[in-house]
């Protein structure tokens, strides 16, 4: 399964989106459960308490779908919905969803966390950070000194 060619998520998600908000978080839920492993869904009770406000009363799903679209701002055009967990790969939407997770236990926007996180990881030009490389001990040092730094 790629992002290129299946799109039963999206679909299951429009339809639902469609018809109610109840609805909408049901087959987040439940699309969530097919893709993310069960340890890292566990984590978030605990980290969506502390996301930032802007992004607190989101489900963990939407969450996550924000911290894509602003990802693919650094993403080449022809590798943009790479993060999408509409789309991407379940181990792509796994190391996503920890990256969210990680942001949110630290309670920063994600637009903040990304624009600070990648220029220090130094991406490649034409190239996408790999999601584990936003994580590093060292690049969460980085982002919270700037984030007091900003205050």
């Amino acid at each position: 399964m790629s992002h290129h060619d299946d799109y039963s998520r999206i679909k299951r998600l429009i339809d639902a989106r469609g018809s109610s908000v109840e609805e909408a978080a049901r087959v987040e839920n439940e699309i969530s459960k097919e893709v993310v492993r069960a340890d890292i869904l566990r984590k978030d009770a605990s980290s969506r308490q502390t996301a930032h406000g802007e992004y607190r009363w989101l489900t963990a799903f939407a969450a996550t779908e924000v911290l894509s679209g602003v990802l693919d701002s650094y993403l080449p055009a022809d590798q943009r919905g790479k993060y999408d967990p509409k789309f991407a790969l379940p181990r792509t939407v796994n190391d996503l969803w920890q990256v969210r997770q990680a942001i949110d236990q630290l309670g920063l926007p994600y637009t903040f966390y990304v624009d600070a996180a990648i220029p220090y990881v130094g991406k490649p030009k034409g190239r996408a950070p790999r999601l584990s490389q936003l994580v590093g001990r060292d690049v969460v040092t980085h982002v919270a000194g700037q984030w007091v730094r900003s205050q």
